[in-house]
């Protein structure tokens, strides 16, 4: 689909377009705010807040222009984006980013959020395995919040005052302090799970980078043992990559563990810039399970396909890849920062690909929260 074109209105977007990208390559460093540029974002943050009833947890706003790893605030300033939408930027700013190829997995449904996406994965799951509906998932766990995802979700925070809607147990997750270990204390939870109510359990759902828990991931043997348990008991293997997805070494997580034989189903979102439900055939649901009216804007799902297209083409994948380049520069950096200028106070840094988290002060929340808002 092309819509209107001619040479002309070609030609005018192409002008319009390098003009752009002149303005762009303009924000190309730190810069100070303007002098009255502090006025301008609290009185912005202020009749935000009025008219949506609550602020932002960062304060800050940007003007909408970027380049690369800058993003310049409404103030005027320009700064390096460590927030980069929560996932979404994974290019950066001004980035442009066709099909995703896989093994088992043979269709794909789009949804406006990575909430929805889960949602679709349930339904086909639960369809397939009626009228077994349990569900297992991993102690902190982040599914969405979603009625039903909300519940698989391990933090009881995100569900104050809400009634419970599906069934779901939580299981030990990987402890890399005891990674054989790990091994025999989830197997041995599983296998409690299923002797208390065996051949209810739909699925077994997990983040194999858990971006909740500080993006904790465990080895290719943990995986293993704990998707084998599944198979051997005949309940389907949900992986959740609404955060991974295009941001480990490999553009699926599960790639990158070698896991493609086990998987039943993979949500994702986020950096893919429209969000959705990859499945295979024996999970297809019949019709009139899985519709929608409005699942997102076409530009989005064009943005994907450049997206998708820009990194498998691009030498970002692989150990020699650039992502695993990022991924040492970040946590070399951040481990020499901890014997040297920040000894003391960055007590711990991990993660994979561009996915690196670490920790500052007590590691509380009260001075994380301090630490990011300054």
């Amino acid at each position: 689909m092309h819509g209107v074109i001619t040479q002309q209105i070609q030609n005018q977007i192409d002008e319009l377009f390098s003009s752009i990208l002149l303005e762009q390559q303009k924000i190309n460093k730190i810069k100070h705010a303007n002098e009255k540029g502090p006025s301008l974002i609290d009185k912005a943050l202020a009749e935000y807040e009025k008219n949506k009833g609550r602020g932002f947890f960062y304060q800050y706003l940007s003007s909408g222009k970027g380049h690369g790893p800058f993003t310049e605030l409404l103030d005027g300033s320009v700064k390096y984006d460590l927030i980069g939408g929560i996932g979404p930027n994974l290019l950066g700013h001004s980035e442009i980013l066709s099909k995703v190829k896989n093994s088992r997995l043979k269709h794909f449904w789009f949804s406006g959020s990575g909430s929805f996406a889960n949602d679709s994965a349930l339904k086909m799951i639960w369809q397939k395995k009626a009228p077994h509906y349990k569900i297992i998932a991993f102690n902190q766990a982040f599914a969405g919040r979603s009625v039903a995802t909300q519940d698989i979700t391990f933090n009881p925070a995100y569900r104050e005052g809400m009634p419970k809607t599906i069934d779901v147990s939580h299981v030990p997750h990987f402890n890399s302090k005891d990674p054989v270990g790990s091994i025999k204390t989830t197997i041995s939870a599983l296998n409690n799970l299923w002797d208390n109510a065996p051949g209810e359990y739909a699925a077994i759902m997990i983040e194999l980078v858990q971006g909740e828990a500080g993006f904790i991931y465990a080895t290719k043997d943990y995986y293993k043992a704990v998707f084998e348990w599944a198979k051997e008991k005949g309940i389907y293997i949900w992986v959740d990559e609404v955060q991974t997805f295009a941001r480990t070494r490999e553009l699926f997580a599960f790639q990158m563990f070698e896991l493609d034989e086990y998987v039943d189903v993979v949500t994702v979102g986020k950096a893919l810039q429209c969000c959705g439900t990859l499945f295979t055939e024996e999970l297809n649901p019949r019709p009139g399970l899985i519709a929608g009216t409005f699942n997102g804007a076409l530009s989005s799902i064009i943005a994907g396909q450049k997206i998708i297209n820009y990194l498998t083409r691009g030498h970002f994948y692989g150990e020699n890849g650039r992502i695993h380049h990022l991924e040492n520069k970040f946590l070399n950096s951040l481990k020499r920062l901890s014997t040297t200028s920040c000894q003391g106070k960055l007590n711990y840094s991990g993660g994979i690909g561009t996915m690196i988290s670490f920790e500052v002060g007590a590691s509380d929340k009260e001075s994380t929260d301090k630490f990011i808002k300054r």
